[in-house]
């Protein structure tokens, strides 16, 4: 069965009732058929919220937004930890590779934080941290495909993010159309 990892944007576009949200929501009844392995990446729960849910609900809002679109927390991929950005009983703990490989993923996909990292608001370095470590615990855990409607910063890096292990990048409507088109 191909494996499928959402990017957050795509739970976004499918909440927020955008054209990629009808594509996620086809990828989301595939794996409710049995047709697909769709999941989510917990670092996710770190993204978009207010800073004063952060510390306590973050989490718990996350589980809730996954229940609302179809999914549930435990198709949530478990990142590598990071202090201060990592939720207790949904990371795992990282090797010296791991964090290796996150460094160069950063370089290519959020390379601003190494240029104006403290220039930037919380929320935007959070977001970078977030596109970063996503694509990480995608590739840490094996998955086919990952799926974004963020072309910028990863599809248009295809060439060297496949030169570190990513198999496949796709926005929804692609991966509807190679996976899903028969059905």
């Amino acid at each position: 069965m191909i494996t499928l990892k959402l990017d957050w944007n795509c739970i976004i576009a499918l909440e927020n009732g955008e054209v990629d949200g009808k594509y996620v929501a086809r990828l989301i009844d595939a794996f409710e058929g049995g047709l697909l392995d769709v999941a989510v990446t917990s670092v996710s729960a770190a993204e978009n919220m207010p800073r004063e849910v952060w510390e306590t609900k973050r989490y718990e809002t996350f589980e809730k937004r996954l229940a609302k679109v179809g999914l549930s927390a435990r198709k949530a991929v478990a990142a590598p930890a990071v202090i201060g950005r990592s939720f207790i009983g949904s990371s795992v703990i990282q090797s010296v590779e791991d964090v290796e490989l996150y460094e160069k993923i950063r370089k290519i996909v959020a390379p601003q934080l190494d240029r104006s990292g403290a220039l930037m608001s919380e929320k935007k370095r959070t977001n970078l941290f977030c596109d970063a470590s996503t694509l990480h615990a995608h590739m840490l855990s094996g998955r086919d495909v990952f799926v974004t409607n963020n072309v910028r910063d990863f599809q248009r890096k295809i060439g060297e993010l496949k030169a570190l292990g990513v198999k496949e990048i796709l926005t929804p409507k692609e991966a509807v159309e190679k996976y899903l088109s028969e059905n």
